[in-house]
């Protein structure tokens, strides 16, 4: 009796250890993917700043497609989702390259195409 009793104490013993270094292990895992996510929010959040700088340009109302990519090194699913969040359009131009605009200077496009020069300025902070 008294043998058995010890060793049901030492099995609860290690089911305890046990299940206190998985739970510091778990932690330690969640927080380490807490981070990356952190790190990965922060990147987006700093490329898409740099693809509104692009496109709020003072000269250059429409960027191309290679322009954009290359700037931010994302994958093109993540950079078209950042251009739509800023409400930037895609066109093609005649040679069929890929070219994005804000939707806020779509008339200020127009006007540069027609040969014009814009009426709206766009501010600059």
């Amino acid at each position: 009796m008294h043998e058995a009793l010890w060793s049901f104490a030492g099995a609860a013993v290690g089911a305890i250890l046990s299940g206190l270094f998985m739970l510091f292990h778990q932690k330690r895992q969640h927080s380490r993917e807490d981070a990356e996510r952190a790190r990965k929010l922060a990147g987006e959040e700093h490329a898409k700043s740099i693809l509104e700088d692009m496109l709020n340009h003072r000269r250059h109302i429409e960027r191309s497609w290679d322009a954009l990519s290359n700037a931010v090194g994302f994958s093109k699913p993540v950079v078209v989702r950042m251009l739509h969040e800023l409400e930037a359009r895609p066109t093609r131009r005649e040679d069929g390259t890929e070219w994005w605009y804000l939707d806020e200077r779509a008339e200020e496009r127009l006007q540069k195409r027609a040969g014009k020069e814009p009426q709206t300025k766009v501010e600059r902070f």
